[in-house]
């Protein structure tokens, strides 16, 4: 079985609750059965903190928006928002490193 699922967030505290019972949720209806879950979830939280501590903070009508594919033995999450990027070429200090980043791509995936 393929459960596939999107949900649409606001960088807020309280969606932080609402995104852990929504993937509590797609875990057991896709009865996955392995360590995949767990860290997927944690990778998920991650992405979703540092996006609430860093990305919103000039950004009209902010969102942050998940879709996960689950099969018993595989997971995949893509995360996407609007926020503005983080761009490791410019880092504090006015230091500039080397690196491929892409300004217009907002978003990250993750598999397990």
């Amino acid at each position: 079985m393929t459960l596939r699922d999107r949900i649409v967030l606001k960088p807020c505290v309280s969606d932080v609750v609402r995104l852990n019972e929504w993937l509590d949720d797609a875990y057991a209806k896709a009865q996955v059965n392995n360590p995949s879950p767990a860290d997927l979830k944690l990778c998920i939280n991650e992405a979703f903190a540092n996006l609430l501590s860093y990305a919103f903070e000039a950004t009209e009508n902010p969102k942050i928006v998940i879709d996960i594919e689950l099969q018993r033995e595989q997971a995949k999450a893509r995360v996407l928002d609007n926020g503005r990027f983080f761009d490791l070429r410019h880092l504090a200090g006015g230091r500039k490193t080397q690196g491929s980043v892409c300004p217009r791509r907002k978003g990250a995936s993750a598999s397990r």
